[in-house]
């Protein structure tokens, strides 16, 4: 046996050695690599009455290139007889766990007791080579810690978990080299049952609800039907104080588009009011009534008290007593109204807007009659369901060819619209998600997190896709900006409105793509108002920059005098030479250009 340390190459220490190549996944973007045995690097050690048999590979990630660092351990007696193994992998895990042979008998395999284990599933810590599996949070969304906070809670309390870390959350995006990943690490927050918390940006192919929660080892595959999706879940700001339908109707027809996709997610509402709340208030008919439908249809309700006024509605005749008790709109409005007949139940509600265009536009209706009519079919109503009064044309469902929301939606709860011929086969996406790699909010999201991990705070926000903030005064006020300014004009919003108080400087920063760098260019000339009637009356003598974040293409340099912040298509980040001190802090010790 040996008696100090050596080192081997190849696939043998002439005690064990690895029959088979190694077949190893990214767990950051999913990329296979395949570990040629002879390539490996060996050594041997001895640890008291114990040998170590270090077998080990570091690798540079195809997909995203990361690097991977694969390691295999075996241990023995002096004697050279196997006593146990243990893996340490890096960003990366085994899809097929390795190959242990006694070198000195080739038909002797060790590994697990000759049984091959998959440790890709329901993994534990690094233990007798076993790994845990990882939260995967995908959203369109700008990441929060406090939505973050409130998701990982609500997990905990359904999939009896806990948490074990629970400091100062903060997201990182991962940035190598001078690299974005493309994938954000959630710290300060972490739970038993998993090892980390990652979070991924993506759009869905219609109506995609805000986040999905995944517990599994590497990330997501687009239209896989092995992820294990736990939780799908829409956040809204939105009260009753500030609306009287969107907050419960617009969203609604998301709960009914992702159940073909994911027939066993648990479905939650999410409200995270930044305003206060008023909770005595009694909440508006519109409000019970959707809130209702939504428990009806199992959607779990988070951040609303339904104890005192919600209940889910128990029979199909309670649904339509309490619709008709509502109050009516006014008059020349078309009222959504439930009338059940012996072979159909005709839901009325207008879907053109405007009203004469012949269209499917009217938002709020949409998610109102897709809530009602999954609602009916739960309750278990099995014939007709006809939507009457819609406004909709002939020609406008004969040109959408089947490629419309709601006809989807349509298509999923067996309805269809009065006097219209349906489309005769509706085809729907094939993908419910896919990795966003082509908005402008790729770079300003990235520039508006990694600021705010070292410090900066956020003023405004209105990413692309995602849902509109508030403005943030400097006491912590929250406002709800206006659509026109003090003259009657449109008032023209950055993405993204980031303060250094260190400095005392202001960013506003327009998001655009790299072929629409030259409209970015023109629109921050129009931030004139929300300077001066909001930031400067605000934050007093603050320094103020306008400028540009641009996502794609593969530039060398920045590509206008104007762009704060270039990110590549391959997650190449270069900052602008002329970029103010706090961005240098932000950025320094990642790799950035600048």
């Amino acid at each position: 046996m040996v008696s100090a340390m050596q080192f081997f190459e190849g696939y043998s220490d002439g005690i064990f050695e690895m029959s088979e190549d190694w077949l190893v996944e990214c767990i950051l973007c999913g990329q296979q690599h395949r570990i040629d045995r002879r390539s490996l690097n060996i050594s041997v050690m001895e640890q008291g009455d114990v040998f170590e048999h270090y077998f080990w590979k570091e690798l540079t990630c195809k997909g995203c290139g990361e690097r991977l660092f694969v390691r295999t351990k075996v241990y023995s007696n002096k004697n050279g007889d196997f006593i146990t193994e243990d893996h340490e992998c890096d960003d990366v895990d085994y899809i097929q766990p390795p190959a242990i042979r006694d070198a000195r008998r080739h038909s002797y395999s060790l590994t697990n007791g000759s049984k091959r284990v998959n440790y890709g599933i329901n993994r534990e810590r690094f233990t007798g080579g076993r790994r845990m599996d990882n939260l995967w949070l995908l959203t369109e969304e700008r990441p929060k810690p406090s939505v973050v906070n409130q998701i990982v809670d609500m997990y905990c309390k359904d999939f009896n978990d806990r948490i074990t870390v629970h400091s100062e959350i903060k997201i990182k995006p991962i940035i190598v080299d001078g690299i974005f990943k493309f994938v954000y690490k959630v710290e300060g927050l972490a739970v038993a049952g998993a090892a980390d918390i990652f979070i991924k940006t993506v759009s869905g192919s219609s109506s995609f609800l805000d986040f999905l929660l995944f517990k599994q080892e590497n990330a997501p595959t687009e239209g896989s039907n092995e992820d294990n999706l736990i939780m799908a879940i829409e956040e809204t700001k939105t009260s009753d104080d500030e609306s009287r339908n969107t907050g419960v109707y617009q969203r609604g027809s998301k709960f009914v588009y992702i159940t073909p996709y994911y027939q066993n997610v648990k479905l939650y509402m999410l409200y995270n009011e930044e305003l206060e709340a008023r909770e005595e208030k009694k909440p508006s008919d519109t409000s019970v009534f959707g809130t209702n439908i939504l428990l009806t249809i199992g959607v779990t309700i988070v951040g609303k008290d339904i104890s005192r006024w919600f209940r889910p509605f128990r029979s199909l005749d309670e649904l339509i007593r309490f619709k008709s008790g509502m109050r009516k709109p006014p008059a020349g409005n078309v009222p959504i109204t439930i009338t059940k007949y012996a072979d159909r139940i005709e839901v009325s509600g207008r879907l053109a807007k405007p009203a004469d265009a012949g269209n499917i536009g009217h938002d709020p209706n949409i998610g109102a009659l897709s809530m009602i009519s999954a609602c009916i079919r739960k309750l278990g109503w099995d014939k007709d369901i006809v939507v009457t009064l819609h406004g909709v044309t002939q020609s406008y469902v004969d040109h959408t060819r089947g490629k419309n929301k709601f006809l989807y939606i349509c298509s999923i709860l067996g309805m269809r619209l009065d006097g219209i011929r349906m489309p005769s086969h509706v085809v729907l996406p094939e993908l419910y998600w896919h990795y966003e790699k082509k908005s402008e909010k790729m770079a300003d999201i990235l520039l508006h997190v990694q600021t705010m991990y070292h410090g900066m705070y956020c003023v405004y926000e209105n990413h692309a896709g995602c849902e509109r903030g508030y403005f943030r005064t400097k006491t912590g006020r929250l406002v709800t900006l206006p659509k026109k300014d003090r003259n009657g004009v449109n008032l023209y919003l950055p993405d993204v409105v980031l303060y250094d108080e260190d400095t005392n400087f202001i960013l506003l920063v327009e998001g655009k793509m790299l072929s629409t760098l030259q409209l970015g260019i023109e629109e921050i000339e129009n931030y004139d108002s929300i300077e001066q009637e909001y930031i400067y009356p605000e934050y007093g003598n603050v320094t103020i920059m306008r400028c540009v974040s641009i996502f794609g293409g593969n530039c060398a340099s920045i590509p206008h005098e104007k762009v704060l912040f270039y990110l590549a298509d391959n997650g190449r980040i270069i900052i602008n030479k002329n970029a103010p001190q706090c961005i240098r802090r932000c950025f320094a010790e990642t790799g950035v250009r600048i």
